[in-house]
C-alpha cells in the first residue's frame, strides 16, 4: 500500500484497479468477496424495508381504526374508507422494495457466474434498470407470496370493517 505523501503509488494503485488487473490472486478474491458483501447488504436493507412497511401498514391501520372506534358511541365505521389508502401505498412500497431485491439478486449471479472474470467488475454496481423496469419488477411482486396475502387480508378486514 503507497504512503499516504506518496502520489505516484496511489496513481498505480488507481491505475490497477481500474484496468482490473491486481498484484496476486488473494486481492482479487478479497475484491470479489467485498463485492458480494456489497451486494448482500443491500439485498438485507430492501428485506429490511419490506418488513417495515408491513409493520408500518398494521400500525397506521390499526390507528386509524381506534380513533375512530373512539370517536363517541356510535363509531362510524362507513369513514374507514381512509384505511385503504396507508394500505395501498404501503402495498406499492413493499412490492417495489421486493423488485429491488430481486433485480440486485439477478446482479449478484450474473457478477458470481463470471467466475475468474469477476474482479474486472468488482467495483461496479451493474442491475437492471429504468423506469420502465421499475413498473415490471413492481408489478411482479404484487403478485408475491410475500406480499399479496399479507396486503390482502388487510384489505378484505378494512372492507368487511366498512360493510358490517
Amino acid at each position: 500500500m503507497p504512503k499516504q505523501g506518496d502520489r505516484r503509488g496511489l496513481k498505480s494503485v488507481v491505475n490497477r484497479v481500474n484496468v482490473g488487473e491486481f498484484p496476486n490472486e488473494k486481492h482479487a478474491a478479497d475484491n470479489i468477496i467485498a463485492h458480494i458483501e456489497m451486494l448482500q447488504g443491500i439485498i438485507c436493507r430492501m428485506s429490511d424495508n419490506s418488513a417495515n412497511c408491513k409493520t408500518w401498514t398494521v400500525t397506521v391501520i390499526s390507528a386509524l381504526i381506534a380513533i375512530n372506534v373512539n370517536n363517541g358511541l356510535y363509531p362510524c365505521y362507513d369513514k374507514l374508507w381512509i384505511c385503504y389508502i396507508p394500505a395501498l401505498l404501503f402495498f406499492f412500497l413493499d412490492c417495489y422494495y421486493l423488485g429491488v431485491e430481486r433485480r440486485i439478486r439477478r446482479a449478484q449471479t450474473k457478477f458470481v457466474r463470471q467466475g475468474k472474470n469477476a474482479h474486472r467488475e468488482c467495483f461496479l454496481l451493474k442491475y437492471e434498470h429504468g423506469l420502465l423496469r421499475d413498473i415490471k419488477e413492481t408489478f411482479k411482486a404484487i403478485f408475491s407470496f410475500s406480499t399479496l396475502p399479507f396486503y390482502g387480508v388487510i384489505l378484505i378486514m378494512i372492507y368487511c370493517l366498512i360493510n358490517y
